[in-house]
């Protein structure tokens, strides 16, 4: 069948299936408030003493809580390393912080991963030579050095073959269109639409059937689905 068909039966679904016409449907979930980050980076607490709350919780905002979060898990066992060696977290030499990173390499820990310690202890550290952590040359060589002893390795994936899944969204359950079950059409919709417009999962979520977010083409040649207001891609 072609898009005009296509386009016409989501148009226009049998009695079974809901009505697209009127407001619509937003099948998309409703826009998240923005979360507050879980921690302060203790370098900058200093920095922040004299600016609002508002004003500071806009800064923080620059990364996603869900990086708060991650750093102050990898700053936290920095800082219990530290202290089964009598360190100071915040206050040792970059000597201290290159053996906590080499015993993550020796564990084999990716550099990725390494490199997100490093951004974790540069948040909270000291200046080291007037320049945080992660921007001092030893830390940028040693996670080159991390990169070549520990390569990152392919994910492997199963192998699927387009041709025979495009052959089976053709045949039943999935068509023909005119008196397909709802929700075999919509799992049909969702992976063409998947296919073809090489989008992320959340960024596919965000896509609405709201009479705002829905556009019909010309006799229903094609639809234009768009995000909801106020989604922000991540």
């Amino acid at each position: 069948p072609g898009s005009p068909s296509i386009s016409s039966s989501l148009a226009h679904p049998s009695e079974e299936g809901p009505s697209f016409s009127g407001e619509g449907h937003n099948l998309a979930p409703a826009p998240r408030p923005l979360e507050s980050p879980p921690l302060v980076p203790g370098r900058n607490q200093e920095d922040f003493r004299d600016l609002s709350p508002s004003v500071v919780n806009t800064i923080l905002q620059a990364r996603a809580p869900s990086t708060w979060r991650l750093y102050d898990l990898k700053w936290h066992i920095f800082v219990n390393w530290c202290s089964s060696r009598g360190k100071d977290p915040r206050r040792c030499g970059i000597e201290s912080v290159l053996s906590f990173l080499q015993g993550g390499l020796d564990k084999h820990l990716s550099a990725s991963t390494l490199k997100v310690h490093v951004a974790a202890i540069s948040a909270n550290h000291d200046l080291v030579e007037d320049r945080s952590v992660g921007k001092h040359d030893l830390f940028i060589r040693f996670l080159r050095g991390a990169w070549r002893l520990n390569p990152p390795r392919p994910h492997l994936i199963p192998s699927w073959d387009l041709a025979l899944v495009l052959q089976a969204l053709q045949q039943d359950p999935f068509d023909p269109l005119q008196s397909v079950e709802f929700n075999a059409l919509s799992l049909k919709t969702a992976l063409l639409t998947a296919l073809t417009s090489v989008k992320r999962v959340g960024d596919l979520q965000a896509l609405s059937a709201n009479s705002s977010c829905l556009e019909f083409g010309p006799a229903d040649s094609h639809i234009v689905l768009r995000p909801r207001p106020g989604y922000v891609p991540k």
